[in-house]
């Protein structure tokens, strides 16, 4: 989306299309406020709706970070509709809302929102408008394949602090690309510094939703179909034919959710792989895989950085990429990921390697 580096022209816009839509959404009569402040805040629109007050906090982009300051800006109104308005709200950034019963609204056109009042009730719901502020090309983003080995370390160990100098030497990423990095994760206030400059993430779950939600997924996809009468079977094949070639391997997103938390059954299988493309070749021959399929069941994936690979380990008798890094591609898995998710997200944050259990299940 074009950038908005001070958030005026999003202001200026929301100014205009809030109050229209919510007329045209409800069709009550809505009156919006000179002076935009409650219980001693100052927000960025203000207003009736039917008679019911309502604030607005609007945000230049829509992603998790920028979203939960959003909520968090609203939480001193008082008595009034709150709603955080964003040019395209990320899927996160929805989930925070709704989890701080929070409405919102996009300016692509898309919204949520509940206003209750005496016996005045509103539900509005409108899904489904594409984003209409995404420009051609990608944006610059801290969560990028490569940038993103600094936010892996980080989650690897929530509680622990590292400098900016051990970040670099851990990371092998040079000290100007490993500062401008933590410089914007400082202000999107994913990081904090303590005494010591160290730095780490306040809400590790709000840096891991931030990834997650980034669409900086950039691998290389093969997709085809591996025999098996289950996803387990699938990956234990397609395991032992990569181990037989030396190739060096990790399963992600279902896979690696199914072996760390076991929490249901899975179909497809996802897996990381790297080493020389002959040799891949040769492997995916023996575990049967066939890219001629109508019924697709596994990816490999090709990474965009190896550092995918950091943190990796064996659980259940699967090499898997680390917890965090599997919460982050469930994103893009096509069946029960939202279920996978939520068991395997609150192991990724328990805190470091040590304290999962990752020995092999029956």
């Amino acid at each position: 989306m074009p950038t908005d580096p001070t958030g005026l022209e999003t202001e200026m816009r929301a100014a205009v299309d809030v109050p229209r839509w919510l007329h045209d959404w409800t069709g009550l009569d809505i009156h919006v406020e000179e002076e935009a402040e409650r219980g001693g805040a100052r927000v960025d629109l203000a207003g009736t709706l039917g008679g019911a007050p309502f604030v607005v906090e609007v945000k230049a982009e829509g992603g998790v970070a920028a979203v939960q300051r959003a909520i968090d800006g609203l939480q001193a109104v008082g008595d009034a509709a709150r709603i955080v308005v964003v040019p395209f709200m990320s899927p996160a950034g929805r989930e925070r809302c709704e989890a701080a019963g929070v409405s919102w609204i996009d300016l692509s056109g898309n919204a949520q929102l509940r206003v209750q009042r005496g016996d005045l009730r509103v539900a509005v719901h409108v899904e489904g408008k594409p984003d209409a502020f995404r420009g051609p090309g990608r944006p610059r983003n801290a969560f990028a394949p490569k940038a993103a080995r600094v936010v892996r370390l980080l989650l690897a160990d929530p509680t622990r602090r590292l400098t900016q100098a051990e970040i670099a030497e851990a990371t092998d990423l040079g000290p100007g690309y490993v500062s401008r990095i933590v410089r914007h994760l400082e202000d999107e206030r994913l990081l904090d510094r303590d005494d010591a400059r160290a730095v780490g993430p306040p809400d590790p779950g709000l840096l891991l939703d931030a990834w997650a939600d980034a669409d900086a997924f950039r691998h290389e996809v093969l997709g085809g179909h591996v025999p098996g009468r289950t996803g387990e079977e699938r990956a234990r094949r397609l395991q032992d034919a990569l181990a037989d070639h030396g190739l060096r391997h990790a399963f992600t997103g279902l896979a690696a959710a199914w072996a760390y938390t076991h929490a249901a059954a899975f179909r497809s299988v996802a897996c990381y792989v790297a080493g020389d493309a002959a040799a891949r070749a040769r492997a995916l021959a023996d575990a049967g895989f066939r890219a001629d399929t109508a019924a697709p069941n596994a990816r490999v994936l090709l990474p965009a950085d190896e550092g995918v690979f950091d943190g990796a380990r064996a659980a259940s008798g699967l090499e898997c990429v680390s917890p965090v890094q599997a919460v982050v591609d469930l994103a893009h898995e096509p069946e029960r990921a939202a279920e996978f998710r939520e068991a395997l997200r609150e192991r990724a944050l328990a805190g470091s390697p040590a304290d999962h259990d990752t020995t092999a299940a029956d």
